[in-house]
């Protein structure tokens, strides 16, 4: 499976191996409000502890540590977030797939530059998650980092039309571009497109190695 080729809609999960977030949760869970942050934290620690060999960039590990166990958190808290399903849609039974989105990928791009706009150190981390009608979906996530270090979520997207194109709301651009399952953004507007220059990334055969889950 190539990087973008994860964004086509299947019949069937290309999700493999998980991170040890729910071990991690489980084991640490405690009673009353507690920041989700510690939970991230914690997770992404496992992650790191892990990579004895220092085989993986470690602001990749961290951010899938994250990113695994903030979603499952908030799928603890009753908070789903399924662009494919609707707002009413009662999800009591609901299979959990279309509850807990699955992280695929984490890939970093130095450098972006489309129509005049130039983006830098990106981090996209790409999700499936399952829509109404049993399909797996696209749905992606964009990051930066601030100034102090912190990622901080600068856009999202997902396939609105059902094209194979996920659609990508960015702060820094004021109109929706695509992404396409070669890896390419595109413009609506100018139908001017460039190739993402992929320059390091970590799937979840990687976090299955990492883990001797393989």
């Amino acid at each position: 499976m190539g990087i973008f080729s994860c964004l086509e809609k299947t019949n069937h999960s290309k999700k493999r191996f998980y991170s040890n977030y729910y071990q991690v949760y489980k084991s640490t869970h405690l009673a009353g409000n507690i920041d989700i942050s510690y939970y991230e934290t914690l997770n992404a620690q496992d992650l790191l502890n892990a990579d004895i060999k220092k085989k993986f960039d470690p602001e990749l590990l961290s951010l899938w540590g994250v990113l695994e166990m903030r979603k499952y958190v908030e799928y603890e808290n009753g908070i789903v977030t399924n662009p494919y399903i609707p707002d009413d849609q009662n999800l009591t039974n609901l299979p959990e797939d279309t509850k807990i989105p699955n992280l695929l990928y984490v890939d970093y791009i130095k450098y972006i530059s489309l129509n005049g706009i130039e983006l830098k150190n990106i981090y996209i981390a790409i999700f499936e998650i399952m829509d109404l009608n049993e399909f797996y979906r696209p749905y992606v996530i964009l990051f930066s980092k601030d100034s102090i270090g912190k990622f901080v979520q600068i856009g999202y997207g997902y396939d609105t039309n059902d094209n194979g194109n996920v659609e990508l709301t960015i702060s820094s651009f004021n109109y929706l571009i695509y992404l396409t399952t070669k890896g390419f953004i595109e413009s609506p507007l100018s139908n001017k497109k460039v190739k993402l220059d992929v320059y390091d990334y970590i799937d979840d055969k990687d976090i299955g190695k990492l883990l001797k889950k393989i």
